[in-house]
């Protein structure tokens, strides 16, 4: 099996974060080299909808609302890229992030699921988890995983 062939589509999960941002900027460089298409995919979790909802926002327009928001945060993104924007679908999901992702892949029949991992630690961690180990856990896909790119540190003489 060709690897041009697996690389035909690509989906990538943001959550308009500066590293979602880096891992959509692989994402979208892999695609370009493959010529193929990416799928970027944002999830609205549902606990942050009930907060949401808690608020008086209607749910239909949150997610209207993101679909907007990541519309926007692709063309930033992807602005210089030398990609397409025809070639990027944007699809906005609410549920698990993890299973949402698997099954966008899936559906997409991607070969290659991209996402960023922030590096969280701590209480944060083990409240929420981390997605992408989720991720791992639940698909047989190649995942390639953006850690947070750190400043390099001065040589020392």
């Amino acid at each position: 099996m060709k690897t041009d062939r697996l690389l035909r589509s690509v989906l990538t999960a943001v959550d308009f974060s500066k590293q979602s941002s880096t891992a959509l900027q692989y994402a979208a460089a892999i695609v370009r080299r493959s010529n193929g298409r990416l799928i970027v995919l944002y999830v609205n979790e549902p606990l942050l909808m009930a907060g949401a909802a808690a608020a008086a926002y209607d749910a239909r327009k949150l997610t209207e609302d993101s679909r907007k928001q990541l519309q926007r945060f692709v063309e930033r993104a992807l602005d210089g890229s030398g990609l397409r924007l025809s070639s990027v679908t944007c699809l906005v999901k609410t549920g698990n992030p993890a299973a949402e992702i698997e099954r966008a892949a899936q559906r997409a029949k991607c070969g290659l699921i991209v996402v960023g991992t922030h590096g969280i630690s701590g209480p944060g961690k083990l409240l929420f988890g981390s997605t992408t180990k989720r991720l791992l856990h639940l698909t047989k896909r190649p995942v390639l995983v953006i850690p947070p790119l750190r400043a390099r540190s001065r040589a020392r003489s």
